[in-house]
């Protein structure tokens, strides 16, 4: 009688296969996370790898501005494709210094993966959606630098660039501020290298 009231062995077994099943599955959606999670912080250090290569070469430009309110130096940006700019610096005697080339922040590259990561975990949300308004200011220093034809349209345009320099330069040291928290929490590391896209 006793043995009347358990479950039948085909129900038991059934039970534990479904039970095992269940847990299988939720490791494997665990790790899945995990894997993901480790793939966006990579692709996310990535971009603000990229991005601090613009703060650098703007802060270049930025410095040549300076420099040229004092003697006849010369910049000159071009639009190179359709995602750089190539500044060219011309020294005194009109022989180029140096040039390099700009990325322009895409701001949908960076922002693909908010509501990805928004699922994932508040902390790097959080951290992230700083980082996002970050990258938008750079965004518009580079816009606002690159697409100015104030500089020969006003007299007195070197008031203006120093204006704007400075402006820039506060902007930029802010952004790359919240950019680097941001490749801290994906990589563990103190400074972002800079790369070029």
């Amino acid at each position: 009688m006793f043995i009347d009231n358990w479950l039948p062995p085909t129900a038991l077994v059934a039970l534990v296969v479904f039970m095992a099943r269940e847990l299988f599955d939720y490791l494997k959606r665990r790790r899945a996370e995990r894997r993901k999670k480790e793939a966006l912080k990579l692709y996310i250090a990535r971009e603000c790898e990229f991005i601090k290569w613009t703060i650098d070469k703007i802060a270049y430009a930025v410095e040549y501005i300076h420099l040229s309110r004092f003697d006849a130096r010369t910049l000159i940006v071009e639009r190179f494709g359709s995602s750089r700019y190539i500044f060219a610096e011309y020294g005194l005697n009109g022989e180029l210094d140096r040039s390099y080339v700009v990325d322009i922040v895409d701001l949908n590259t960076f922002g693909k993966y908010f509501l990805d990561i928004a699922a994932i975990d508040d902390e790097f949300f959080k951290i992230y959606d700083e980082a996002h308004s970050a990258a938008a200011v750079v965004r518009h220093a580079l816009d606002s630098f690159v697409k100015s034809d104030i500089f020969e349209k006003i007299e007195g345009g070197s008031r203006f660039s120093n204006g704007f320099s400075t402006y820039a330069v506060s902007e930029l040291k802010g952004a790359e501020e919240v950019l680097t928290r941001l490749y801290q929490y994906c990589t563990g590391k103190e400074a972002i290298p800079h790369r070029l896209r």
